[in-house]
């Protein structure tokens, strides 16, 4: 789990790292100086998918918290 979650980190700051090298390119002129490929650009979809994987688990976790509440109630307050 512990390796899943910082395989998902490095991606996502690899991805925005080079996000915000790219804002900098705020117009079609300033885009002529992009140095990058496309097949750079294709690269850093990995990141943007980490985020939608991580939406989806908060997303998850959102939706069973009040249940995983009331069954951790239930059970303290059940007799062994």
């Amino acid at each position: 789990m512990q390796e899943r979650s910082e395989d998902l980190r490095k991606r996502m700051e690899d991805t925005k790292q080079f996000l915000s090298l790219y804002r900098l390119f705020s117009t079609a002129n300033q885009l002529k100086n992009f140095r990058h490929e496309a097949q750079d650009v294709v690269s850093k979809r990995d990141g943007i998918l980490a985020v939608a994987e991580i939406e989806g688990i908060q997303a998850l976790v959102s939706e069973l918290s009040p249940l995983a509440s009331y069954l951790a109630n239930r059970r303290n307050l059940s007799p062994e």
